[in-house]
């Protein structure tokens, strides 16, 4: 499966967002995006100490 669109509609998602801060519209979009690829088998690892 393509993921391209998937990568576009989170930036999208991402940078469209105005609730909250920016951290938060950026960590729960991400995490959407990340729970979708685990469900496909797929490990994101985008957390850090200095992300979410």
């Amino acid at each position: 499966v393509d993921s391209g669109p998937y990568y576009d509609a989170c930036v999208k998602d991402t940078c469209a967002c105005d609730s909250g801060g920016d951290c938060d519209c950026f960590c729960t979009a991400v995490a959407a995006y990340a729970a979708e690829c685990r469900k496909k088998g797929a490990c994101v690892a985008w957390r850090s100490p200095s992300i979410c």
